[in-house]
């Protein structure tokens, strides 16, 4: 996902890719340091582990910036709850899942728990969701 973001970072004028965080030793075209991206980065794109995406938040709110996008997985409770204190002074989205079709679909279930506790429960005691799944046709 991290290749993935990069290359279409890089093909979009409104963005400065400045670089690859690398883990601690690591160096290549491209990789620069915690320090660094600290320093130049006014957001800083993250999808690797629970535990890295965690000390990334700490270091990145100890610094009041920059934001971050967390789209690492498999976090702890108390992974959770130290990401949500670092929240309080940068800005950071989290999403397990980036596709638009999921955020949407947690959306509408949010929507809709929301309502029924302004309104009152309906008959039916959980969400319901249906899904169809939708071939597009082929390009041709």
């Amino acid at each position: 996902m991290g290749q993935a973001v990069v290359s279409n970072l890089r093909d979009e004028p409104a963005f400065l890719h400045v670089g690859n965080l690398g883990r601690c030793g690591s160096s290549g075209d491209g990789v620069i340091n915690l320090a660094t991206a600290l320093d130049v980065a006014d957001v800083i794109i993250d999808f690797t582990t629970g535990e890295a995406a965690t000390a990334l938040s700490e270091a990145c709110a100890a610094r009041g910036g920059p934001a971050l996008v967390i789209g690492a997985t498999g976090f702890t409770p108390e992974q959770l709850g130290r990401i949500r204190n670092a929240a309080r002074s940068i800005a950071i989205v989290r999403s397990g899942n980036f596709s638009l079709g999921v955020n949407m679909l947690v959306g509408l279930v949010r929507q809709r728990r929301s309502s029924r506790a302004r309104h009152g429960t309906s008959k039916f005691s959980r969400p319901i969701i249906a899904a169809r799944s939708m071939r597009l046709p082929e390009p041709h």
